[in-house]
C-alpha cells in the first residue's frame, strides 16, 4: 500500500521536453493526440517533422520518452518501439529517452515479483512480453 500519490508527468512539460529535443530536426508540430483516458500509463505526443511522423511516448508517471511507430489506426493500442532520432539523444532534465534495448528486453518474471497483486493479475492476463510492454500500457 502506498502512502503517498505517485508523482505525474504533466502533458505540458512532456510536449515541451519533446519539442525542445526535436527542435534541430527542422519544423515540428504535435498532431491532435487520442482520447487521453484510453490510454493510461503514458501520454501519446503525435509528433509531424518535416520527413516523417512519429510518436513520442511520455510515461506518466517517470520522465521516461520512447519513440514508436505511428499506430496502424487512431484507436490501437499496437506500439512499435523505435530508436529515437539522432537529436532526441539529448533530452532537458528530468527527461530521459530508453533505450531500444532496454524496451525491447524480455519481461522476466523474477524481476516482476515486487509488483503489486493486482498489478501482477493485469500482466498475466494481457501477457506483454518485453518489459516495454509493461512498463508502457494501457490496462493501468
Amino acid at each position: 500500500m502506498r502512502d503517498e500519490p505517485l508523482p505525474r508527468v504533466a502533458l505540458d512539460d512532456a510536449r515541451r521536453a519533446i519539442a525542445t529535443m526535436l527542435a534541430r530536426s527542422g519544423s515540428i508540430s504535435f498532431e491532435p493526440a487520442p482520447d487521453p483516458s484510453s490510454i493510461k500509463s503514458f501520454h501519446d505526443l503525435r509528433v509531424r517533422l518535416r520527413t516523417s511522423t512519429l510518436r513520442a511516448l511520455v510515461h506518466r508517471t517517470h520522465p521516461w520518452i520512447v519513440f514508436a511507430k505511428p499506430a496502424p489506426d487512431r484507436g490501437s493500442m499496437d506500439l512499435r518501439f523505435v530508436a529515437p532520432p539522432p537529436e532526441a539523444l539529448d533530452p532537458p532534465e528530468p527527461f530521459v529517452v530508453v533505450p531500444l534495448g532496454v524496451l525491447a528486453h524480455p519481461a522476466d518474471p523474477g524481476a516482476l515479483e515486487r509488483l503489486a497483486r493486482a498489478e501482477m493479475a493485469q500482466i498475466h492476463y494481457w501477457a506483454p512480453r518485453t518489459i516495454g510492454e509493461v512498463v508502457f500500457q494501457h490496462w493501468d
